[in-house]
């Protein structure tokens, strides 16, 4: 019987690269059937699909004939405060579950994480390589990085007392083509559009979600892994960011604002579109305060995993041509 690779998060951009370069059979655990039906990633071959929510995964160990490795991609990405419960519960608890899978299959887990855990700074020019500590003193008020905080201690704390192999694998900010959700590349077509209104002073990290899918296809078989990979790519400024996508859109880089006053305005729009149950249209305050900081994650092996960040320019060149050949104007 063969082996198979447990893929969680299975609907999203991330999945949608990795899955076609997965080295076994995927099983895919979704929360919609209909969703999984529609994808490419879909027609891979080989590919089964199980529906279950994340805490059911008995339901899963239970279809899945024999797993090498459970690839935890599932997560809810929430930059915001509010529904703070929610975003902690998915990412801490539903990681706990992954590894009662793993447990329960005597599989490898892959956790997916964020280089947010560790390589967020004050101050330019810093960096975290697979050993640094959290920067949880920095991230505490956010909760989505905090919850991958404390999902990659649960991870580490449950995996110790059931015997899983763990590999915890953090990533910067994923960009590339067919992000038909709109998460990743939501910054560059903000910016296409000439609705992105201004920046403050901080950093960013950008990492081509393709380079990241083949180094995580490659971890779910590959012997002797380290326990950590940091798969790092383009740091830079946000300015400087910004200044590389012009270089395909005819468009100015917005001018920076002092960040009280981009705070300001930030969490006046929030509160005056709650009261009105609409979408603010700008950001949440959370992504002022993190757009005010640096991050930087280097690696001290990445490359065992076949790992190796394109050009920040060939990565934008896509996305950028992709998001023009599906843009509805």
């Amino acid at each position: 019987m063969s082996e198979h690779v447990v893929v969680t998060g299975a609907n999203g951009f991330l999945a949608h690269h990795a899955i076609p370069v997965v080295p076994l059979p995927v099983v895919a655990w979704v929360r919609s059937r209909k969703r999984w039906a529609e994808s490419a990633a879909s027609r891979t071959e080989g590919s089964t699909v199980v529906e279950a929510p994340l805490d059911s995964w008995e339901l899963v160990a239970d279809a899945v004939p024999r797993a090498r490795a459970i690839l935890h991609m599932a997560a809810e990405v929430r930059h915001s405060r509010k529904g703070a419960e929610q975003t902690y519960h998915a990412n801490v608890e539903g990681t706990r579950h992954a590894v009662r899978l793993a447990a329960r299959q005597g599989a490898r887990l892959v956790l997916v994480s964020t280089s947010g855990t560790v390589g967020c700074f004050r101050e330019p020019d810093r960096t975290a390589d697979e050993s640094a500590p959290f920067c949880e003193e920095t991230v505490r008020r956010w909760p989505y990085y905090h919850s991958k905080v404390e999902s990659e201690r649960a991870a580490a704390a449950l995996a110790r007392q059931l015997g899983v192999e763990l590999v915890i694998v953090r990533i910067p900010v994923l960009l590339g083509p067919d992000d038909f959700g709109g998460r990743s590349t939501g910054h560059v077509a903000r910016f296409m559009r000439g609705k992105l209104p201004f920046l403050v002073r901080g950093g960013i990290q950008i990492v081509d979600v393709r380079d990241v899918a083949q180094a995580l296809a490659t971890s779910t078989t590959i012997e002797s892994p380290k326990p950590v990979y940091h798969l790092g790519g383009f740091a830079g400024s946000t300015a400087e960011f910004f200044g590389a996508c012009a270089q395909f859109i005819p468009r100015q880089v917005p001018p920076h604002v002092p960040y009280p006053v981009a705070w300001g305005l930030a969490a006046g729009a929030e509160t005056l579109a709650q009261a009105a149950g609409k979408r603010s249209p700008l950001p949440s305050p959370v992504v002022v305060e993190m757009a005010a900081h640096w991050w930087n994650v280097e690696s001290r092996w990445a490359s065992e995993l076949g790992f190796a960040a394109r050009p920040l320019e060939h990565t934008l060149r896509d996305v950028i041509g992709w998001l023009q050949s599906h843009s509805s104007s």
